[in-house]
Parts: structure tokens; sequence; C-alpha cells
């Protein structure tokens, strides 16, 4: 067991057992069976998605990316779920088709379709993809679905464009995708077809 997997396993267990997390349990539980019954595609993304990898040891609210087709039922069963959706302003740096906040009790959640990310004087596109999301099992026979470190990876170095303190998931992305290998090469390699930043690009070229 790498270190990864040991504080997967480790913040699964604080997840299912901690009373700080209780909230976000409950919720994750409803909304993961609800989604599923519609087959849409989604994916958790940024601190969640890595806490579940074991590459960050907290998070504070849900981000989902959500293919772009998939927008209208996800909206309308997550609403079913007692979720509000909130009037919302897109980041600067955003140009994604879809990006609307939403919350219960003190559960937050962005979400997002297609999501574009423009910084550093270049645009990145992450489409979410049926044959990309991968699931961890929880108890229950519940399967969170996460979008692949590979697009974290990009996502976050884009991000430093206007939150520098990114560096330290982008980081975390690349070091663990150098140690494990990478499983889903076509996505750093439709990001360097897309023309990322030089340095950026270095840092994923080394891993193709």
């Amino acid at each position: 067991m790498n270190k990864w997997e040991f504080q997967g396993m480790a913040n699964k267990l604080a997840f299912l057992t901690a009373e700080e997390y209780s909230s976000r349990r409950e919720i994750l539980e409803r909304i993961i069976p609800a989604l599923e019954k519609t087959k849409a595609i989604w994916g958790l993304s940024c601190s969640a998605n890595l806490f579940f990898s074991g590459l960050v040891d907290d998070f504070n609210d849900f981000d989902i990316l959500i293919r772009l087709e998939d927008i209208e039922i996800v909206k309308k069963t997550i609403a079913e779920c007692g979720i509000q959706l909130l009037d919302t302003v897109q980041k600067r740096c955003f140009s994604s088709p879809y990006y609307q906040e939403a919350s219960i009790g003190d559960v937050h959640f962005d979400l997002v379709g297609d999501i574009t990310i423009n910084t550093f004087r270049c645009s990145y596109k992450y489409e979410v993809r049926e044959e990309d999301i991968i699931y961890t099992p929880l108890e229950g026979g519940i399967n969170i679905p996460q979008i692949p470190v590979e697009a974290s990876l990009i996502l976050y170095g884009m991000m430093e464009g206007w939150q520098a303190k990114r560096k330290f998931k982008r980081e975390a992305c690349r070091e663990f995708l150098q140690e494990n290998g990478v499983k889903f090469p076509h996505i750093l390699e439709d990001a360097v077809d897309q023309g990322l930043p030089d340095w950026l690009h270095k840092i994923v070229a080394a891993l193709i």
C-alpha cells in the first residue's frame, strides 16, 4: 500500500465516522443514488476529489463537473434532493457553458458543465466523458464518481493563474502521476494540443 492509498483509506474512514463530515456525508449519500438512476455523467473535482484519492486530507465543499448534455437532469435531480440552486456570477477566469452554485444547509456546491479556464493567456477546456470517470466505493453500495487525477493536474495548473496557492495541489497531482503512472494519457495529450502555458506544458510533457 502506497502513501496515497493509505491516506485515502484514512480519509474514507473519517468521512464515514467523523461528526465534522456528517452533513456532507448525508447529502452525498442522498444525491449519488438519485443521480445514478438518471444515468447522468458527472464526477467530483477539486479538493473533494483529491480527498477521496488520498492526495489531501480535508475538503470544504463539493465541486461537481457534469457532462454538458446532462446539466438539466442533474439540476432537476439535486433540486428534488433538497439542494437549492443559487443566483451565481461566474468566476472571472471561467468561460464554462454552465456554472452555478448550490447549497443545502452548510454544504456548498459548485456545478460546472464542460469546465473552461482562461489564464496565462491560454484557455483549457475539460469535457467530462463517461469513460474517464473513476469510482471510489463507500459503504452501502455507494460509489463516488471522480474525474481523473490527470484532469486535476491541468485544472489546478491553470487555476494558479488567479490563485497561486493551487500550486500545492497541482504538485500533489504531478507527484501522484509520476509515482503511480498515467492511466488516462489522452487527457494530457488533449491538454497539450489545446496549447498550455510553457511551464505547464513541460510538466505535462514529462508525464506522457
